[in-house]
Order: structure tokens, then sequence, then C-alpha cells
């Protein structure tokens, strides 16, 4: 039987505490939810899936999957995909529950309702083991995050449990884990094995994922990704199925030469705006690209080269494909280069050009005679034919954000001034109202001077000035 015959006539499981007209909506994919679910692939019997992050992977584990959500919204749509679902707060769920799997990649504040009690991270964990009878997979964020992972947006108030007591005031920090992390997560790009975090070609992998994120790439040459990693994962129970100790989805190849990811310096280069030492890349991967052998030049792009300690280009990867002429390739390498940074202020071409203008303006850079628009048109064509992972860049942070949230941000301070501005002009006209009342019910020379004076413009201010001035005696 389906999983959707089996669940379509009833709806989701109440618990009790469950969060009515609320929604944690729809987490992104993220390289943290390919992992699991590659992980869970392997991994035979049930699996109890605790939040809305980890709900997203119910789908491709069908009938093998219980989800636990507490907002009832995403709990009917769940059912509605032939999820079986219980609604409610994790501490709501009978402990007669035993499942051969449980993960739980949500911290309290996404996990509990209102009506649960104040649990902090490792209380929460806890209580979410006690359902497993097998393996146990958890993701715990990190206070010092260099970058948090994406997740959906809520329909209500996420902060209704700050000051509850029994919630931890902040998450924790890697001196707090009780355990030994299994792996670190870096963003919403890579989840890298904890034990294999100083192996050379692990690091030149994980650079060669996350050219566009400086900040990520600091951190690993301060050999502090441990410390600042977006969060870590917890395992207890049965190891893990034999995965790369790098998972990358943007980049699933495992590096087989060291060195520094070519596409990583040629960023940097765009972004600090040097072209010259963006040309001088450029040439070096052209020449690179004019000795390979034919059929090893289609994979051959930037983020599949790196540069060794001596200077030489080299393969990363090794891949063969069809034979690809060589300013084919080198214009197909532009471009996928290009495309990582087309729409974003990283490099120093002019806004409006997508990922093909910016690849044509390095292509004049590598001074090729041969790159013309015939190359150009057969580059485009092998993008389509080559299968080079789709890119997912980092979201822009604040102060990189598009013109028009800029606009709506300004707008907004404008408008708090103009209101503060119209209660202001308010106020002084009462003050003004008053004093001349005043004024007017007040006899005598004194009350007519001060309202001469309130009333009468500058230039007869002026001329009574003088006049009394130059008045002899």
């Amino acid at each position: 039987m389906s999983n959707d015959g089996q669940h379509a006539g009833a709806g989701p499981t109440l618990l009790g505490g469950e969060m009515t007209g609320w929604r944690d909506g729809i987490d992104p994919p993220t390289a943290l939810s390919e992992w699991v679910a590659a992980v869970l692939d392997d991994a035979e019997g049930s699996v109890l899936l605790i939040g809305p992050r980890a709900a997203t992977l119910a789908r491709r584990l069908g009938e093998r999957a219980t989800v636990l959500v507490r907002g009832t919204i995403d709990a009917v749509r769940l059912h509605a995909e032939g999820v079986d679902v219980h609604c409610g707060g994790l501490d709501r769920l009978p402990l007669r529950s035993a499942y051969d799997t449980v993960v739980i990649l949500d911290p309290p504040e996404r996990v509990l309702t209102p009506d649960s009690p104040g649990l902090g991270h490792f209380d929460l964990l806890d209580l979410a083991v006690s359902h497993a009878d097998g393996r146990f997979i958890a993701y715990v964020p990190n206070a010092l995050a260099v970058e948090p992972v994406s997740q959906g947006r809520a329909s209500g108030d996420t902060s209704w449990w700050v000051g509850t007591p029994g919630y931890d005031d902040r998450p924790p920090v890697r001196a707090d884990l009780p355990e030994s992390a299994s792996h670190l997560v870096l963003g919403d790009a890579v989840v890298l094995d904890g034990a294999r975090v100083t192996d050379p070609l692990a690091g030149t992998t994980v650079r060669a994922a996350l050219p566009a994120h400086p900040d990520w790439l600091d951190a690993l040459r301060a050999g502090a990704v441990r410390q600042l990693a977006s969060g870590w994962v917890l395992v207890r129970g049965r190891d893990l199925p034999e995965l790369p100790a790098v998972f990358a989805p943007t980049l699933p190849d495992y590096s087989h030469t060291e060195g520094e990811p070519l596409e990583v310096l040629l960023v940097a280069a765009l972004r600090a705006g040097d072209l010259d030492r963006v040309r001088a890349l450029v040439v070096r991967y052209s020449d690179h690209v004019d000795a390979l052998p034919a059929d090893q030049r289609g994979h051959a792009v930037p983020r599949n080269t790196v540069v060794g300690e001596d200077g030489v280009l080299a393969r990363r990867v090794l891949v063969q494909g069809a034979d690809v002429a060589a300013p084919v390739a080198v214009a197909h390498g532009l471009w996928d280069a290009a495309a990582l940074v087309a729409g974003t202020s990283q490099h120093p071409y002019p806004p409006e050009l997508d990922a093909a203008g910016i690849a044509h303006e390095l292509g004049a850079l590598a001074g090729r005679a041969d790159l013309d628009q015939d190359a150009w048109r057969h580059a485009e064509k092998l993008r389509y034919e080559v299968a080079l992972p789709t890119r997912h860049p980092r979201a822009e942070p604040a102060g990189d954000a598009p013109r028009v949230a800029q606009l709506e941000s300004a707008l907004r301070e404008r408008e708090g001034k103009i209101t503060y501005l119209e209660g202001l002009a308010t106020r002084q006209e009462r003050r003004i109202r008053a004093l001349e009342h005043a004024i007017e019910t007040e006899h005598g020379p004194r009350a007519r001077q001060a309202l001469f004076l309130m009333t009468a413009p500058t230039s007869r201010l002026v001329e009574a000035a003088r006049n009394r001035i130059n008045k002899p005696g």
C-alpha cells in the first residue's frame, strides 16, 4: 500500500499542544538536509523526522517516514502529500513510540510549543533520543556561527519563547557540546567530517565549494572553522554509512590534487577590482587548458582547477569526456566562473552585465584571438552538455542588499522622521495658540510688544529696531 493511500482518509494525528493556524514554512534544501538524506538512503527501517527542517525529507523516504511538526498548517500540507504526520510538541509524543532512526535538525524554539515545558538545546536532544531504537542524528546550531543555515519563514512571532523558564538564553558554543561532533556544517554549502578538518585534500575541496564565501575562507585559513561553524552534527547509536569527508552538493567530486582552487583566487581578484591579477590568472588558466588532452578540457573549469605550491595549475578532479577544442573549453570555463559573480557586487564590471557579458570581459583579458563568436556559441552549448552542479550562491549580506530593499529601508526611515516632525509641529502650534490667547487676554504695552514680536514680518522688526537706534536723545 502506498503512503498516500494509507493516510488519505484520516488527517494528521493531533498530540495536543499543536499551534493552530501556525506554519514554520518549508526550509530550502541545503548541504545539511542533502547529507542527512544520503545517510538515510543507506539506513534501513523506520525514521522519525522531528521539526520543519527534517520534515523536508519525508517524501524522499516514503512509507518509512513519520513526521512531527507543531504547526497545523504544516501538518495539513504534509498530510496532503501522503506523509504520516503527528502534530504537536515533542513533549507530547508518547514514549512508547520507537523508531530505527530519529532525526532532529531544529532548535527548541522550532520544535516545542507554548504548551511545552521549557527545554534547553541538549535537554531537547535527550527527549528526542528517547524515541530512537537505533541511530540518532541531531543538528545543534552555533552561537558564534559565521553564517547560519537557511530556514523557512514562520507565520507568527518567532521569539515567543524568549524569557520562558527552561529555554537557553543563547545557542551553545563548541565548548558546551556534551560530546564530539560527528560533522561540521558550513552554511548551506558544506558538511565536513569533524575528524578530517585538517586533511589537505578535504581542505582543498571545502575551499573549492566556498569561493563566494570570504568569511568561511578566512575561518579556514585561521584554523577556526570548528569554533565558527554554523553548527554541529551529533550522532548516537550505530555508525553512519561511509560518506565523503566533504559533502558539498554543488561540488560532488572530491579533490585528487592539493592546492588553492583557481576559482577562489579569481573571485578574490574580481572582488578587489585587481584587473592585473585577474588578467594573470586568466592567462595562466588559458595556457593550462591548452596543455590538457582534448578529452579532459570539458570539465577543466576554474572550480575543478587548483594552483599548487609551485604555482603550476593542475586538475583538482580527474574527469574525462568528449573532445573539446581549447578555445571552446576556455570560454566555457570563464563563463562558469562568471556565473558565480554575475548579479552581485563582487566584480569591477558594469552591474548590468550578465554571466555571458562578464565572461566576454574575462576572455578579452586572456588576449586570445581564437575566442571568437563561434567559440562562445559552442561554449554555451557545452554548458548544457557538461553536467556541472547547479550553483547555489549565498544570499547577499545586509550591507549588499538589493537596491529595492535599500530604498524601502530609506523610505521607512523618512516616514519615521516625518511622523516625528508632524508631532513636533502639532505641539509647537498648540503652544503658540496658548501664548497668543494669553497675550490677547492681557492689556498694556508689554502684551502689545510681545504680540508684535511674534506676528510682525522680519522687515518690520528690522525697521523698528533701526528707528529705535537712530532716535535722537
